[in-house]
């Protein structure tokens, strides 16, 4: 019997669920500017955003919940995907075109923005985690047992490229259409230079599963994951060298689930409300000062609006903007249409 989503996310699994039901208890005013609605929920995490430019933007979570901003995450609109399955990642190529893929082997698809969502067929039922839109017609999708499938006619078909091991894959990230880098459990970073087809193992030197993973450039990276786990290579992944980082006021360490890199500016986000910055490419690490209603938080989803600006989201839609190191706007990400 194949474990649920929920138990294959582990170190994931029990402490989200924990935070999100203490991060309930302290539902706090908002600098952020909600969209207009007769009521507002705070229910649905979010694990995904995708931003095609510094105002317009994509976020996806729990029971089909997808929300589009056209303002940098200020406002945001509701899209009906005609699902309740989680989403898990969302990946858009340019303003019209993209991906979600989910729990359940869950697709979806678009060419008009999100107004219409269409569900494509994997060509195995697995839970998938991470997706990156390479162009309007090639995509590559991963998840759970190794799953690996891609597409180069837009998802009209999805070839099954499943990796030999049972491995959950979390992330992946890509320079261009041919050369890319996914990351997942037991330590695993596999790099592909030809869009996705064929993927050859790195060493990371770690067991520690791997969440999130970001290139710069097509030497600098950072991976991030469970237990304040942050690598960082120079190489292209050839080496990747562990960096360490300063335990919390509690002398913990955070599991990181998300990081992204600028240039030399990376930032990194996971659960206790972990919000680090670096300044010098991943070498090292700075603890951005936040208040006890974040600190109860996690968050997954994570993108850049500009220069050393970026938007947060996480636990029970709390969303949050950055500007280098410092917290500028807070508050829970609404839902537009009750069902």
């Amino acid at each position: 019997m194949k474990i649920g989503v929920e138990n294959k996310m582990k170190w994931k699994s029990t402490q989200l669920i924990i935070l999100v039901l203490l991060s309930a208890l302290y539902i706090f005013q908002s600098g952020l500017s909600f969209a207009s609605s007769a009521k507002q929920r705070f229910k649905d995490s979010m694990y995904s955003l995708c931003f095609v430019n510094e105002k317009e933007g994509w976020a996806v979570g729990a029971r089909g919940n997808i929300q589009h901003t056209i303002d940098g995450g200020l406002n945001w609109e509701y899209q009906d995907a005609g699902t309740k399955m989680m989403l898990l990642s969302v990946s858009f190529c340019n303003p019209k075109v993209g991906w979600i893929v989910g729990k359940g082997s869950t697709i979806l698809h678009t060419i008009d923005g999100g107004k219409t969502w269409n569900k494509q067929t994997a060509p195995e039922r697995k839970h998938l985690f991470t997706a990156k839109a390479l162009s309007p017609e090639k995509c590559v999708a991963a998840g759970d047992w190794g799953a690996i499938f891609y597409t180069e006619d837009g998802g009209k078909t999805w070839v099954n490229n499943t990796y030999p091991k049972d491995v959950i894959f979390y992330s992946m990230v890509f320079n261009d259409e041919e050369e890319g880098w996914m990351a997942g459990e037991f330590g695993t970073i596999l790099y592909t230079k030809d869009g996705g087809k064929t993927w050859s193992l790195q060493d990371s030197g770690t067991e520690n599963t791997l969440f999130g993973i970001s290139f710069s450039s097509k030497t600098q990276g950072v991976v991030v994951g469970l237990g304040g786990t942050v690598l960082r290579t120079e190489d292209g992944g050839i080496t990747w060298k562990t960096i360490t980082i300063a335990p919390d006021d509690k002398g913990e360490l955070p599991t990181f689930y998300e990081v992204i890199m600028q240039g030399d500016f990376c930032i990194a986000v996971g659960d206790r409300g972990a919000i680090m910055t670096s300044q010098d490419g991943g070498k090292t690490w700075q603890q951005t000062e936040t208040s006890i209603e974040i600190k109860l938080a996690w968050f997954s989803g994570l993108e850049f609006l500009g220069d050393k600006k970026a938007i947060i989201v996480g636990a029970r839609s709390m969303t949050i903007i950055i500007e280098g190191d410092q917290v500028k706007l807070m508050g829970y990400l609404p839902t537009l249409k009750q069902k």
